[in-house]
């Protein structure tokens, strides 16, 4: 059973013949900025009924990787529902994710943040030092499907199949349009994290063959147009 039309909630839609017994809830709050309360209630309350209406199937829940690293609205709420499926559900995953990428999506996430800014003006404040990581929503699919069946009642971390500076990114997306982006160096603009991945990632990582060397520009490669 899959929850959500949006970028996570349309990938898996393929995949509902290997979902009878699990529960994908791809619908929330997907902005780190997000600020109003109602958008919050409005995924609480779709989570509590979905968890009561459908306690005999295993419940997958994507949060973020930085749930427990900052203090905003937005971190803080999806502590919170990590928290209510942990009290309520007696099977689930909770997969910890960075930003996700694909067709569309959300239009604040990092990188169609950045295509928009370089296309636009090709000026952007960054922090020289800061690195971030981004996943292909296709990758995304393929973990979880790689997770659901042996894996139980856990958070899973899957903080970066690469990291790179976003000063990097940046040139990259650049090259990739053919624009010289003019990238203004401003220190302690952005927090850095570093969380380490789970032992099952990892693993999985290497069974399903991605390449972690070179996988950020590939998806550059993908995705902006």
């Amino acid at each position: 059973m899959i929850i959500g039309n949006g970028l996570l909630g349309k990938a898996f839609l393929e995949e509902t013949e290997g979902y009878y017994n699990t529960l994908v809830f791809a619908s929330g709050v997907s902005s780190s900025r997000e600020t109003n309360p109602n958008d919050f209630n409005r995924e609480r309350e779709l989570l509590t009924y979905s968890l009561d209406t459908h306690s005999d199937l295993k419940f997958i829940y994507f949060s973020t990787i930085l749930a427990d690293s900052i203090n905003n609205d937005y971190y803080n709420h999806k502590l919170e529902m990590e928290n209510l499926i942990k009290e309520s559900s007696s099977d689930y995953i909770i997969f910890r994710l960075p930003q996700v990428v694909g067709v569309g999506g959300n239009s604040a996430n990092l990188l169609n943040h950045l295509v928009t800014s370089i296309s636009r003006c090709g000026t952007i404040e960054t922090d020289p030092n800061i690195q971030r990581s981004i996943i292909d929503v296709v990758d995304v699919v393929r973990l979880v499907n790689g997770c659901k069946d042996i894996v139980n009642c856990e958070v899973i971390n899957i903080s970066d199949i690469e990291k790179i500076s976003v000063v990097e990114m940046i040139d990259m997306i650049g090259e990739h349009l053919g624009v010289k982006p003019k990238t203004i160096r401003v220190k302690n603009k952005f927090d850095n994290w570093s969380i380490d991945n789970s032992e099952v990632i990892d693993d999985l990582i290497g069974h399903l063959d991605i390449d972690r060397v070179g996988y950020i520009k590939s998806l550059v490669k993908k995705y902006v147009e």
